[in-house]
């Protein structure tokens, strides 16, 4: 079970670290976003691949998306 806290909470905790766990926390903290984005794109990627092979895109240029686009 995931327990959540007050950001603010968060933010009081932080403050109690000493300078150099405070430049860890954040420097673990911005590897993870960057582990969750890379893995955001990998999804969007494989349902974008699965979509194309069921026949539910098409090939497209970058001309014709922008035709597409409401002006």
């Amino acid at each position: 079970m995931t327990q959540t806290l007050p950001f603010r909470d968060v933010l009081d905790a932080a403050e109690l670290l000493s300078l150099d766990e405070q430049v860890e926390l954040i420097a673990r903290l911005n590897h993870r976003l960057k582990e969750a984005a890379r893995e955001r794109l990998i999804a969007d990627v494989r349902e974008a691949r699965h979509a194309f092979a069921n026949g539910r895109h098409k090939p497209a240029t970058p001309a014709g998306i922008g035709r597409e686009l409401p002006t």
